[in-house]
Protein backbone atom coordinates (compact mmCIF):
# COMPACT_ATOMS: atom_id res chain seq x y z
CA UNK A 1 0.00 0.00 0.00
CA UNK A 2 1.45 3.28 -1.33
CA UNK A 3 1.74 6.38 1.62
CA UNK A 4 -0.79 8.03 -1.08
CA UNK A 5 -3.41 4.98 -0.27
CA UNK A 6 -2.83 5.63 2.92
CA UNK A 7 -3.97 9.34 3.62
CA UNK A 8 -6.66 8.61 0.92
CA UNK A 9 -8.21 5.83 3.87
CA UNK A 10 -7.63 8.49 6.61
CA UNK A 11 -9.55 11.29 4.90
CA UNK A 12 -12.45 8.83 3.98
CA UNK A 13 -12.52 7.83 7.75
CA UNK A 14 -12.37 10.89 9.00
CA UNK A 15 -15.24 12.17 6.83
CA UNK A 16 -17.04 9.35 7.88
CA UNK A 17 -16.79 10.48 11.20
CA UNK A 18 -17.55 14.10 11.26
CA UNK A 19 -20.85 12.69 9.06
CA UNK A 20 -21.97 10.88 11.71
CA UNK A 21 -20.57 13.70 14.36
CA UNK A 22 -23.24 15.98 12.12
CA UNK A 23 -26.11 13.77 12.25
CA UNK A 24 -25.57 13.12 16.00
CA UNK A 25 -25.66 16.80 16.27
CA UNK A 26 -29.07 17.38 14.26
CA UNK A 27 -31.21 14.56 15.93
CA UNK A 28 -29.51 16.52 19.64
CA UNK A 29 -31.24 19.90 18.12
CA UNK A 30 -34.48 18.06 16.98
CA UNK A 31 -34.98 16.35 20.33
CA UNK A 32 -34.20 19.97 22.79
CA UNK A 33 -36.59 20.95 19.84
CA UNK A 34 -39.32 18.72 21.11
CA UNK A 35 -38.43 19.18 24.57
CA UNK A 36 -39.35 22.99 24.17
CA UNK A 37 -42.36 22.21 22.41
CA UNK A 38 -43.65 19.95 25.02
CA UNK A 39 -42.94 22.43 27.35
CA UNK A 40 -44.57 25.55 26.04
CA UNK A 41 -47.12 23.33 25.58
CA UNK A 42 -47.83 22.23 29.04
CA UNK A 43 -46.82 25.70 30.56
CA UNK A 44 -49.65 27.08 28.16
CA UNK A 45 -51.76 24.21 29.39
CA UNK A 46 -51.47 25.04 32.74
CA UNK A 47 -51.77 28.83 32.49
CA UNK A 48 -54.93 28.21 31.02
CA UNK A 49 -56.30 25.53 33.27
CA UNK A 50 -54.92 27.94 36.26
CA UNK A 51 -57.07 30.67 34.25
CA UNK A 52 -59.89 28.63 33.75
CA UNK A 53 -59.77 27.43 37.73
CA UNK A 54 -59.28 31.21 38.74
CA UNK A 55 -62.96 32.11 36.76
CA UNK A 56 -65.20 29.18 38.59
CA UNK A 57 -63.74 30.28 41.62
CA UNK A 58 -64.76 33.65 40.77
CA UNK A 59 -68.09 32.61 39.35
CA UNK A 60 -68.89 30.21 42.55
CA UNK A 61 -68.29 33.11 44.85
CA UNK A 62 -70.27 35.68 43.05
CA UNK A 63 -72.97 33.09 43.51
CA UNK A 64 -72.52 32.39 47.23
CA UNK A 65 -72.74 36.40 47.87
CA UNK A 66 -75.58 36.72 45.70
CA UNK A 67 -77.65 33.73 47.46
CA UNK A 68 -76.24 35.36 50.76
CA UNK A 69 -78.03 38.40 49.72
CA UNK A 70 -81.21 37.73 49.08
CA UNK A 71 -81.14 35.43 52.62
CA UNK A 72 -80.53 38.21 54.10
CA UNK A 73 -82.56 40.22 52.72
CA UNK A 74 -85.61 37.71 53.31
CA UNK A 75 -84.78 37.42 56.84
CA UNK A 76 -84.66 41.05 57.30
CA UNK A 77 -88.11 41.64 55.72
CA UNK A 78 -89.72 38.74 57.89
CA UNK A 79 -88.36 40.03 61.07
CA UNK A 80 -89.03 43.94 60.41
CA UNK A 81 -92.22 45.68 59.41
CA UNK A 82 -92.41 46.24 56.41
CA UNK A 83 -92.65 50.24 56.81
CA UNK A 84 -89.60 50.12 59.04
CA UNK A 85 -87.80 48.67 56.41
CA UNK A 86 -88.62 51.11 54.10
CA UNK A 87 -87.64 53.75 55.81
CA UNK A 88 -84.49 51.93 56.47
CA UNK A 89 -83.20 52.85 52.56
CA UNK A 90 -84.36 49.58 51.50
CA UNK A 91 -87.29 49.98 49.07
CA UNK A 92 -89.51 47.65 47.93
CA UNK A 93 -91.10 49.15 44.95
CA UNK A 94 -88.42 47.15 42.38
CA UNK A 95 -85.80 50.32 42.71
CA UNK A 96 -82.00 49.21 42.89
CA UNK A 97 -79.82 49.80 46.24
CA UNK A 98 -76.85 48.22 47.03
CA UNK A 99 -76.13 46.16 50.32
CA UNK A 100 -73.20 45.20 52.45
CA UNK A 101 -72.49 41.91 53.06
CA UNK A 102 -71.20 40.89 56.23
CA UNK A 103 -68.12 40.11 55.29
CA UNK A 104 -68.24 43.61 53.32
CA UNK A 105 -68.49 42.48 49.97
CA UNK A 106 -71.58 44.42 48.45
CA UNK A 107 -74.15 43.37 46.41
CA UNK A 108 -76.47 45.07 43.83
CA UNK A 109 -80.24 44.17 45.13
CA UNK A 110 -83.87 44.83 44.75
CA UNK A 111 -87.14 43.98 46.44
CA UNK A 112 -90.56 44.10 44.77
CA UNK A 113 -93.27 43.20 47.17
CA UNK A 114 -96.11 42.12 44.78
CA UNK A 115 -99.00 44.03 46.65
CA UNK A 116 -97.68 46.81 43.92
CA UNK A 117 -98.53 44.21 41.23
CA UNK A 118 -101.09 43.30 39.14
CA UNK A 119 -102.70 39.83 40.30
CA UNK A 120 -103.39 37.67 36.83
CA UNK A 121 -105.94 35.32 39.17
CA UNK A 122 -107.43 38.37 40.88
CA UNK A 123 -107.29 41.65 39.24
CA UNK A 124 -110.92 42.79 37.59
CA UNK A 125 -110.77 43.69 33.63
CA UNK A 126 -110.39 47.40 34.49
CA UNK A 127 -107.32 46.97 36.50
CA UNK A 128 -106.14 44.55 33.82
CA UNK A 129 -106.99 46.86 30.65
CA UNK A 130 -104.82 49.40 32.60
CA UNK A 131 -101.72 47.47 32.97
CA UNK A 132 -102.01 46.74 28.63
CA UNK A 133 -102.05 50.30 27.94
CA UNK A 134 -99.17 51.49 30.53
CA UNK A 135 -97.11 49.23 28.07
CA UNK A 136 -98.15 50.59 25.09
CA UNK A 137 -101.34 49.02 24.10
CA UNK A 138 -104.80 50.63 22.20
CA UNK A 139 -107.99 51.35 24.46
CA UNK A 140 -109.45 48.34 22.04
CA UNK A 141 -106.56 45.99 22.19
CA UNK A 142 -106.08 46.72 25.95
CA UNK A 143 -110.10 45.35 26.40
CA UNK A 144 -109.91 42.11 24.75
CA UNK A 145 -106.97 41.59 26.28
CA UNK A 146 -108.08 41.76 30.06
CA UNK A 147 -111.03 39.86 28.67
CA UNK A 148 -108.92 37.05 27.41
CA UNK A 149 -107.12 36.60 30.45
CA UNK A 150 -110.43 36.34 32.41
CA UNK A 151 -111.78 33.83 30.12
CA UNK A 152 -108.60 32.02 30.95
CA UNK A 153 -109.22 31.31 34.43
CA UNK A 154 -113.07 31.44 34.75
CA UNK A 155 -114.65 28.44 34.88
CA UNK A 156 -117.27 28.69 32.22
CA UNK A 157 -117.27 28.76 28.52
CA UNK A 158 -118.42 31.81 27.56
CA UNK A 159 -115.93 34.45 25.90
CA UNK A 160 -116.29 37.90 27.54
CA UNK A 161 -115.21 39.27 23.92
CA UNK A 162 -118.61 37.57 22.72
CA UNK A 163 -119.29 33.68 21.62
CA UNK A 164 -117.71 30.71 22.93
CA UNK A 165 -114.15 30.82 24.84
CA UNK A 166 -113.00 28.08 22.21
CA UNK A 167 -113.45 30.09 19.24
CA UNK A 168 -110.84 32.65 19.73
CA UNK A 169 -108.13 29.65 20.89
CA UNK A 170 -109.02 27.92 17.89
CA UNK A 171 -108.49 31.78 15.84
CA UNK A 172 -105.28 31.82 17.27
CA UNK A 173 -103.78 28.42 16.77
CA UNK A 174 -104.14 27.59 20.66
CA UNK A 175 -105.66 24.37 20.17
CA UNK A 176 -105.79 23.65 23.89
CA UNK A 177 -108.46 26.18 24.59
CA UNK A 178 -108.94 27.68 27.89
CA UNK A 179 -107.40 26.07 31.10
CA UNK A 180 -110.66 27.74 33.28
CA UNK A 181 -108.51 27.30 36.13
CA UNK A 182 -105.79 29.80 38.11
CA UNK A 183 -102.45 30.91 36.69
CA UNK A 184 -99.89 28.90 38.36
CA UNK A 185 -97.29 31.17 36.50
CA UNK A 186 -97.46 34.34 34.81
CA UNK A 187 -95.64 32.33 31.96
CA UNK A 188 -99.24 30.70 31.41
CA UNK A 189 -99.68 33.98 29.41
CA UNK A 190 -98.04 32.46 26.44
CA UNK A 191 -101.47 30.57 26.81
CA UNK A 192 -103.61 32.93 26.10
CA UNK A 193 -105.15 34.65 23.08
CA UNK A 194 -103.77 37.45 21.70
CA UNK A 195 -100.41 37.25 23.57
CA UNK A 196 -96.96 37.69 22.02
CA UNK A 197 -93.28 37.59 23.24
CA UNK A 198 -93.25 41.26 23.17
CA UNK A 199 -96.35 41.92 24.63
CA UNK A 200 -95.46 39.21 27.28
CA UNK A 201 -92.15 40.27 28.38
CA UNK A 202 -93.61 44.25 28.39
CA UNK A 203 -95.81 42.75 31.40
CA UNK A 204 -94.06 39.61 32.72
CA UNK A 205 -92.08 41.65 35.58
CA UNK A 206 -95.51 43.60 36.48
CA UNK A 207 -97.40 40.45 36.86
CA UNK A 208 -97.77 38.13 39.85
CA UNK A 209 -99.85 34.95 40.90
CA UNK A 210 -98.80 35.56 44.45
CA UNK A 211 -100.49 38.43 46.16
CA UNK A 212 -104.25 36.92 45.62
CA UNK A 213 -105.13 41.14 45.85
CA UNK A 214 -107.72 41.80 43.24
CA UNK A 215 -106.20 46.16 43.74
CA UNK A 216 -102.81 47.78 44.23
CA UNK A 217 -101.05 49.10 46.86
CA UNK A 218 -99.69 52.57 45.59
CA UNK A 219 -96.81 53.06 47.79
CA UNK A 220 -94.94 49.41 46.54
CA UNK A 221 -95.99 49.72 42.66
CA UNK A 222 -93.28 50.28 39.82
CA UNK A 223 -96.79 50.75 37.77
CA UNK A 224 -97.64 54.71 36.17
CA UNK A 225 -101.44 53.77 36.50
CA UNK A 226 -104.17 55.71 36.88
CA UNK A 227 -105.63 53.82 39.74
CA UNK A 228 -109.26 54.95 41.16
CA UNK A 229 -110.12 54.57 45.17
CA UNK A 230 -111.46 51.02 44.41
CA UNK A 231 -108.74 49.64 42.99
CA UNK A 232 -106.52 50.80 45.66
CA UNK A 233 -105.06 48.64 48.40
CA UNK A 234 -103.07 49.49 51.28
CA UNK A 235 -101.86 45.98 52.74
CA UNK A 236 -98.77 44.20 54.20
CA UNK A 237 -96.31 42.51 52.01
CA UNK A 238 -96.25 38.79 52.01
CA UNK A 239 -94.80 37.95 48.98
CA UNK A 240 -91.90 39.96 47.50
CA UNK A 241 -89.22 38.90 44.20
CA UNK A 242 -85.82 39.23 45.76
CA UNK A 243 -82.80 40.03 42.78
CA UNK A 244 -79.53 40.28 43.99
CA UNK A 245 -76.62 41.00 41.79
CA UNK A 246 -72.39 40.39 43.01
CA UNK A 247 -69.37 39.89 41.34
CA UNK A 248 -65.93 38.49 42.33
CA UNK A 249 -62.68 39.31 40.76
CA UNK A 250 -63.12 40.79 36.67
CA UNK A 251 -64.92 37.93 35.35
CA UNK A 252 -67.12 36.28 38.26
CA UNK A 253 -70.71 37.76 38.16
CA UNK A 254 -73.90 36.05 39.23
CA UNK A 255 -77.13 37.43 39.60
CA UNK A 256 -80.16 35.19 41.59
CA UNK A 257 -83.97 35.97 41.64
CA UNK A 258 -86.23 34.26 43.88
CA UNK A 259 -89.59 34.91 45.40
CA UNK A 260 -90.48 34.47 49.12
CA UNK A 261 -93.14 34.77 51.32
CA UNK A 262 -93.41 36.10 54.95
CA UNK A 263 -94.82 33.90 57.47
CA UNK A 264 -92.82 35.00 60.46
CA UNK A 265 -92.83 30.94 61.45
CA UNK A 266 -90.47 30.26 64.30
CA UNK A 267 -87.44 28.50 62.98
CA UNK A 268 -89.30 29.37 59.05
CA UNK A 269 -89.69 32.88 58.89
CA UNK A 270 -89.71 32.85 55.31
CA UNK A 271 -90.50 29.79 52.32
CA UNK A 272 -89.24 30.27 49.18
CA UNK A 273 -91.69 30.03 45.89
CA UNK A 274 -89.02 30.28 43.57
CA UNK A 275 -85.62 30.16 43.38
CA UNK A 276 -83.87 30.68 40.17
CA UNK A 277 -80.52 32.08 38.15
CA UNK A 278 -81.40 35.64 37.06
CA UNK A 279 -81.32 36.62 33.27
CA UNK A 280 -81.12 40.29 33.68
CA UNK A 281 -78.12 42.26 35.28
CA UNK A 282 -79.33 44.97 37.44
CA UNK A 283 -76.03 46.67 37.02
CA UNK A 284 -77.41 46.92 33.21
CA UNK A 285 -79.49 49.72 34.61
CA UNK A 286 -78.63 52.85 36.03
CA UNK A 287 -76.65 52.36 39.47
CA UNK A 288 -74.34 55.34 39.78
CA UNK A 289 -74.37 56.70 43.31
CA UNK A 290 -76.24 54.01 45.11
CA UNK A 291 -76.48 54.35 48.67
CA UNK A 292 -75.37 51.11 50.52
CA UNK A 293 -77.59 49.72 53.22
CA UNK A 294 -76.73 46.70 55.51
CA UNK A 295 -78.37 43.49 53.88
CA UNK A 296 -79.96 42.89 56.76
Amino acid sequence: MTRSDTRWIARAIVGKTENQRGFVLLTVLWFIALLMLIATTFIMSVRTHTRISGNQAHSIEARLNADAAVRLIAYGLATTPETAYRLSGRSTDGNIFACQLPDGEVALVSIQDHAGLVDLNAAPPELLRKLFISVGSQPSDADWLANAIVDFRDPDNDSLNGGPEISAYQDHGLLAGPKNGFFQSRWELDQVPGMNSNLLESIEARVTVFSRSDGIDPDVTPLDLQLSGNEIRKTQGQTFTIIAEAKSGRRGRFVRRAIVRITRQPGSPYQVLSWERGLNRLSDRSTANLPIRACA
